[in-house]
């Protein structure tokens, strides 16, 4: 990352309970000061120095969720959204904010377990994809529009993985079906 930047990470979390694909949002406290705001957010921080972006998601997850890392160890992927979706302006004068995104499949757990910080959040819920979409939604009247499209370039990517996947899948057993005929 350039000079002057600023360097952050976005943790996209995604669980599922009963068959029903859920994403955790944090809703952010407001604070003092004209460039605060309050609103539903997912999972994000600063890397430190001498981390890695990976390394500060771990760490974020655990601040931020009170939770053990190691429950996401091998579920964490890494989002390549383009570079329009990941820069903003950040709070000094032409510094630009780089956010680094990756989304987190993590098993469910009941919000009540969630260890927010009360100083930055005042609550956790999960969303479905749709509500999700409104919730951040209704951040881009606030100018906030950053974590909406990363969760729409990450749905895309999804989307795009899942059907890869699927083609896969038939085409081995396709293949299969060819080797081993049934009986």
């Amino acid at each position: 990352m350039q000079e002057g930047h600023l360097k952050r990470v976005r943790g996209i979390i995604r669980t599922s309970y009963q068959n029903e694909e859920l994403y955790p949002l944090f809703l952010r406290k407001k604070k003092d000061g004209p460039t605060q705001w309050r609103g539903w957010e997912f999972l994000k921080g600063g890397i430190k120095p001498n981390e890695s972006p990976l390394e500060a998601m771990f760490r974020e997850f655990e601040e931020e969720t009170g939770l053990n890392s190691q429950a996401i160890e091998n579920k964490i992927y890494s989002l390549d959204i383009p570079k329009n979706v990941i820069k903003r302006r950040g709070k000094k004068k032409g510094q630009v904010e780089v956010i680094k995104t990756y989304l987190i499949d993590m098993p469910y757990v009941d919000k009540r377990l969630i260890r927010i910080d009360p100083e930055e959040h005042e609550k956790v819920e999960y969303f479905d994809r749709v509500d999700v979409i409104f919730k951040l939604l209704n951040n881009l009247k606030k100018g906030l529009i950053m974590d909406f499209f990363a969760f729409k370039e990450s749905l895309v990517m999804l989307e795009h993985y899942e059907h890869e996947k699927f083609m896969s899948d038939i085409y081995s057993k396709t293949l299969v079906d060819k080797i081993i005929p049934d009986l």
